[in-house]
């Protein structure tokens, strides 16, 4: 089943040496959690809700739980993606640094005396 997702929703999938192509399976999976659990959790929840049954409801409620880890592993495939361009290098010279706590400001020389 696996192939198959990969195959139908991401172009050369077996290149799992690119970033993109790993962030590609990262959020396929997220979304394929998301979408099964939210299924389990409904069909569940109707069934347990129709037989009167208090271990399927929970066991539905279970799988909502687990909707909210594959959401939490899709997000987490957004947040580490790189960002499009790269931050400019700073234009500003090296700030200089601070003279030490007490130290005297340098003073001007002063001028022979004749």
């Amino acid at each position: 089943m696996t192939n198959i997702l990969l195959k139908l929703f991401i172009k050369n999938c077996e290149d799992t040496q690119n970033p993109a192509i790993r962030s590609s399976i990262g959020k396929l999976a997220g979304l394929t959690g998301i979408v099964c659990n939210c299924l389990l959790t409904v069909l569940k929840l109707v069934i347990g809700l129709l037989v009167g049954s208090m271990a399927i409801i929970a066991d539905g409620v279970n799988n909502l739980s687990d909707a909210a880890s594959s959401l939490t592993t899709l997000l987490g495939f957004r947040m580490a993606q790189p960002d499009a361009q790269p931050p400019q290098a700073h234009t500003e010279p090296p700030a200089q640094p601070h003279p030490q706590p007490g130290a005297q400001p340098p003073q001007p020389p002063v001028p022979p005396q004749e």
